[in-house]
């Protein structure tokens, strides 16, 4: 395929291509990238397409684009705050100085607990 048709094909199908992508991937910005990913490896490989099937070799390449950004979404994903139970501070003074949940500081919880034993 020589670059007149490459370009005339993708101004032709280019709205469609946009609607698939908003389609699957639901979010502009991923689809249009998903659409510029697809043309971006259509062209380097606009030798290899078997002359009728042009529009279909496209779309195939689009949604496959379109399948890689959603596995990449999925791994992916936000984490509103960390826990505090995850995290152990690395030296006695941060720990001393942490406050439990009753407002207790840790050195009084060890202190009391110290004169139980």
């Amino acid at each position: 395929m020589n670059e007149a048709d490459f370009t005339t094909l993708c101004r032709e199908l280019m709205p469609g291509m946009y609607r698939i992508g908003m389609s699957m991937l639901r979010r502009h910005q991923d689809a249009q990238d998903a659409v510029q990913q697809c043309l971006m490896k259509a062209w380097a490989a606009r030798e290899r397409v078997q002359p009728g099937k042009e529009r279909a070799w496209l779309m195939r390449i689009l949604v496959n684009e379109c399948r890689t950004v959603l596995r990449q979404r999925r791994r992916m994903f936000p984490v509103a705050e960390v826990p505090e139970a995850a995290y152990t501070p690395p030296d006695t003074a941060l720990r001393d100085a942490m406050v439990d949940e009753h407002g207790q500081q840790q050195s009084q919880r060890e202190e009391h607990f110290s004169q139980i034993d």
